[in-house]
């Protein structure tokens, strides 16, 4: 019973943040702050998939700079050209 429970609070914190981070990107695309290549809630998942994923893979090789060469290149692909 208790990899049930597991199961749906990990479900809980994902739907949580993909709640909260799918406004700020529509928000930051129709500001033009952003450029989302995909919808909203399709780019908040890919953003949330690559940072988790980069976290344990930082540290299973014991590298902070693994997370940067990473999530870097998202991040920059997000934001509007200045």
């Amino acid at each position: 019973m208790r990899e049930y429970r597991t199961s749906q609070e990990v479900r809980g914190h994902f739907t949580g943040l993909t709640n909260w981070l799918t406004p700020v990107l529509d928000r930051g695309d129709k500001s033009s702050e952003f450029t989302l290549r995909e919808s909203a809630a399709v780019e908040a998942k890919s953003i949330m998939a690559t940072v988790h994923g980069t976290i344990i893979a930082a540290r299973a090789f014991n590298s902070a700079g693994l997370f940067l060469q990473i999530v870097e290149p998202v991040i920059n692909r997000l934001m509007k050209a200045r």
